[in-house]
């Protein structure tokens, strides 16, 4: 769905398509043709469906290489009534598949591929963008997981793709922008993480290559996913201040939430580590109940924790629910507290019997970044999601959340108007 706002641009609201299996173009098709689409159409009626593709290095290759293959992919577009608006660049490889943990950082921006990648996928999506609205955004990794990524290698391929997209935007008038999207456990895990990693690493490369803040900054900026910052315990507008303070662009914001478990003594937290499977990464960060002056409780040297801020208290980082039974295991958790988890549920449920979420989260980051133009639903996890948020089946969920969302987009100031 998209609308125009008053100064005439478009805000466009859609859902990524990452939660439906598909790595070939042709599934990619199938998946929009019965699923996508449909379930797009019956909240938003008629007209043209901004579509939030996750598109592997399997469709790119395939669609950028063989022309019969792209001409079809194309040709089912137009039948639809469909435009890809914003694609998820940010698992290269296959993505609904057990085992894939932390896999899915790979391969970092320090690696020719990703750029090659990226590149190709801003190739992809400028070829699909029209005249009347030619901006489209690509949400990647936040460099990579915290180890073993080079971040001065990774800064030198984020310039280069710079020089790249501002070419492309020369020969087409399409504008396509790179939005590195923070996650817990990264090379950058919050805003105020890639400001700092911005100025060490990124603006020394770009004056370097002799790149302007301006065009740097209109191909080159944050995904904003609200899960990911519910989950650090981080607030949307002093992370807005922060990041315009900093120079950097939000071009993406993705509407998504994590559940939230207080409890009162550390067996409670069953009730969160029920949530563990093969298949995703589920970073959790603990919160001590404490007063703000009272001592911080550490984890000792040989815990899998790590400890980051979040509000006046120190937070207790795990990089998955296995770390933090480990932790309760050797007694190294505050007796009661509050739990949040890299576990996307469904955003227009705000509490369960079991977990409260961060929707607030969500609902604060769209006044936080009222000029944001591509808006994405994502949660991506319904085949792991506990029986009882699966009421319904897919397309029911995505129905709901598209239709959460697009009732909170309205109730902000300034309401867009369509177009």
């Amino acid at each position: 769905m998209r609308r125009r706002t008053p100064d005439g641009r478009f805000r466009h609201l859609t859902y990524c398509t990452n939660v439906h299996p598909g790595e070939t173009p042709e599934e990619i098709a199938d998946v929009l043709r019965t699923a996508a689409v449909p379930v797009m159409r019956s909240v938003f009626g008629d007209g043209e469906m901004s579509l939030g593709l996750r598109l592997g290095d399997t469709a790119v290759d395939a669609l950028m290489t063989d022309s019969a293959r792209a001409d079809a992919f194309d040709a089912t577009l137009r039948e639809l009534g469909a435009r890809p608006r914003t694609l998820n660049v940010f698992p290269q490889t296959t993505f609904q598949r057990d085992g894939l943990k932390r896999d899915v950082y790979l391969p970092s921006w320090s690696l020719r591929s990703r750029f090659s990648y990226t590149l190709a996928a801003a190739r992809l999506l400028a070829g699909w963008l029209d005249d009347g609205d030619p901006f489209g955004t690509l949400s990647s990794v936040p460099i990579g997981w915290r180890e073993g990524t080079s971040s001065a290698t990774a800064a030198t391929f984020l310039g280069l793709a710079v020089v790249e997209l501002a070419r492309l935007e020369e020969e087409t008038g399409r504008r396509i922008a790179i939005a590195l999207e923070p996650e817990p456990g990264c090379v950058f895990d919050t805003a105020s993480d890639a400001a700092a990693w911005w100025n060490l690493h990124l603006r020394p490369e770009m004056k370097r290559l002799h790149l302007g803040e301006a065009v740097v900054a209109r191909h080159l900026g944050l995904c904003y996913d609200t899960c990911h910052a519910g989950v650090a315990f981080n607030a949307p507008d002093a992370d807005a201040r922060l990041l315009s303070a900093a120079g950097i662009s939000v071009h993406k914001v993705q509407l998504s939430s994590a559940p939230v478990l207080r409890f009162s003594q550390p067996s409670d937290l069953d009730a969160l580590l029920a949530l563990d499977e093969p298949r995703f990464l589920h970073q959790t960060r603990i919160r001590a109940a404490a007063h703000p002056d009272a001592p911080s409780e550490h984890a000792d040297s040989g815990s899998a924790a790590r400890e980051t801020s979040g509000s006046s208290l120190s937070v207790l980082a795990f990089d998955d629910l296995p770390d933090v039974r480990a932790a309760r295991d050797r007694g190294e958790l505050p007796t009661s507290g509050e739990a949040r988890c890299h576990f996307h549920v469904p955003i227009h449920i705000e509490r369960t019997p079991r977990f409260g979420t961060t929707r607030s989260t969500l609902i604060d980051a769209l006044a936080a970044f009222p000029d944001v133009q591509h808006l994405e639903v994502e949660t991506y996890t319904f085949d792991v999601l506990p029986p009882d948020l699966k009421v319904g089946g897919l397309p029911a969920m995505i129905a709901a959340e598209l239709r959460f969302a697009d009732s909170v987009i309205d109730r902000r100031p300034n309401r867009s108007v369509p177009g």
